[in-house]
């Protein structure tokens, strides 16, 4: 009976997955679609992804850079990049469903609401335009990292180094994919600190779960913090360089003609 349901759900993911994918086959890129393209053909050293802020966008989101940098240094073919961001997208959708049934909701609604997702045209839209890749990969690791927090939360007395380790790395992966994915972390928070009822993980170890979780965030946040402080030195230091040079005397003029045209403003 349950492999008989696994085919079933198999079969009908790959249906929606290619009646999804249909009319996408012929799109084409656009808007900032071409700047991540372009990073397989254009960056030398992906481990540059990983460290800074490379495309002075000022944001750092170093797994799914990196994943970008993959993908187009094997093919620029937007069919390609297209599949790859519906296939996340469905994966999301059976996430979902394997979340729900982890939370005890019987198949039949579980299903719905996975196919729901999917298929609605807010969620397949935003699917359907490549640069949003940062958001699907953050969820994805999100949905894997809430069922890993509820395996490790299952298990009596504690959780295993193993099951620590899933959660820690998902979190991570995560928030280190869009900045969205804190809020998901945040509520992994909440369902280590209060797992629902019949879990049988002790009060210690749900403490010491939700501080690796809380770690895991701060950690995070520091090295955001770090490179973007590090990225906005960097981008000020030009300037910084040319008002140096300045001599006192032209900055003088500069400071009486502010304030003579002020004066002219104000008659």
């Amino acid at each position: 009976m349950r492999a008989t349901r696994g085919a079933v759900i198999a079969l009908a993911t790959a249906a929606v997955a290619l009646l999804l994918f249909h009319p996408l086959r012929e799109a084409s890129p656009t808007g900032d679609d071409y700047l991540f393209l372009s990073l397989g053909r254009h960056l030398d050293d992906p481990l540059l992804l990983l460290v800074q802020d490379s495309t002075a966008s000022y944001f750092f989101r170093p797994v799914v850079m990196l994943l970008w940098w993959a993908t187009s240094a094997a093919t620029l073919d937007p069919a390609v990049h297209y599949a790859i961001n519906i296939g996340l997208h469905v994966a999301n959708g059976l996430l979902l469903l394997a979340l729900l049934r982890r939370m005890s909701i019987s198949p039949a609604p579980a299903c719905i609401a996975a196919l729901a997702f999917v298929a609605h045209p807010t969620a397949f839209s935003a699917a359907a335009w490549l640069s949003v890749r940062f958001d699907l990969v953050s969820l994805a690791f999100g949905l894997a990292a809430l069922i890993a927090v509820d395996a490790a939360s299952s298990r009596p007395p504690a959780p295993g180094v193993a099951r620590f380790g899933a959660v820690v790395g998902l979190t991570l992966a995560c928030v280190l994919s869009k900045e969205t994915g804190f809020a998901i972390a945040a509520v992994a928070l909440l369902a280590a600190a209060w797992p629902a009822p019949g879990r049988g993980a002790t009060p210690r170890s749900r403490a010491a779960l939700a501080g690796t979780i809380a770690a895991c965030i701060v950690a995070a946040l520091a090295i955001r913090w770090m490179v973007s402080s590090r990225a906005r030195a960097a981008r000020a230091r030009p300037f910084a360089i040319a008002g140096s040079c300045a001599s006192p005397r032209s900055a003088s003029r500069s400071r009486r003609s502010r304030r003579s045209h002020r004066r002219r403003w104000r008659a």
